[in-house]
């Protein structure tokens, strides 16, 4: 835990190590951290009154083997699954998530979340998912691009930006909802 509040030199507070091994992929927001613990539970950690440790305050039994990072957007965090499965969990109360819906996924790769929208970025195409009804995710449309091979990413306002590091460029998608 770095604390990196009014200084330009960030200051080491505290570690979490999980139970049961190494930490995975996670995502921090709103004063908690959702994190990948294994390869199928996901640890809901907030920092302690002192600011010197991490405690867990909610868990969720993913029910399969996760691959990337969680995501987040809004109440809601976004995990993709080995088994070929996008979960969307609940976490409008931090100390319960749940499983809101999922769908089954075209592929796995890299992942974000903006708009209540799943973007995920593999080799040769970037997949669209409609998060929009928590409940019932659906799949909604295939970019087919055979040269690329995304190392990154990320949203900015209504633009979808791909590191591909085949061709070291950076693709940007403007996104219409």
């Amino acid at each position: 835990i770095f604390d990196v509040s009014g200084s330009s030199t960030p200051t080491l507070d505290g570690s979490y190590a999980p139970p049961g091994g190494a930490p995975g992929p996670g995502w921090a927001d709103d004063g908690y951290v959702y994190l990948r613990s294994g390869t199928s539970s996901l640890l809901v950690l907030k920092r302690n009154v002192a600011g010197t440790a991490l405690d867990q305050v909610g868990s969720l039994d993913l029910g399969a083997e996760a691959t990337g990072r969680p995501e987040k957007s809004g109440d809601y965090l976004y995990q993709q699954l080995k088994d070929g499965n996008l979960l969307v969990i609940s976490v409008a109360d931090p100390t319960a998530p749940a499983i809101a819906g999922r769908c089954a996924a075209q592929r796995t790769g890299k992942m974000t979340v903006a708009q209540s929208c799943a973007f995920i970025a593999s080799s040769g195409y970037v997949d669209l998912y409609d998060g929009g009804k928590p409940a019932a995710p659906r799949f909604l449309a295939s970019l087919a691009d055979s040269g690329m091979a995304p190392s990154g990413i990320s949203t900015a306002g209504d633009v979808l930006l791909i590191s591909d590091g085949s061709a070291k460029r950076l693709r940007c998608y403007r996104i219409l909802k």
